[in-house]
């Protein structure tokens, strides 16, 4: 399972280094892409270690989601 996974099943893309913009109830956190599974392992910024994201609750960053998370 890999990035090719996500976007098959999910029709989500990413790619490695990607920064995004995770998503966690009323929680919004920004990170770069690390690696995928049938997850998104995302390093949100100030941590040390990657953690597993849904594929939903990943989006890239966009000028619009930037502003809505500062």
């Amino acid at each position: 399972m890999s990035f090719d996974f996500v976007e098959r099943y999910y029709g989500r893309s990413f790619y490695r280094g990607q920064q995004v913009v995770c998503t966690d109830g009323a929680r919004r956190e920004r990170g770069l892409v690390v690696k995928a599974t049938h997850y998104v392992y995302v390093l949100v910024d100030g941590e040390r270690h990657a953690r597993p994201w849904h594929p939903a609750d990943v989006e890239p960053v966009t000028a619009q989601n930037v502003e809505a998370s500062s």
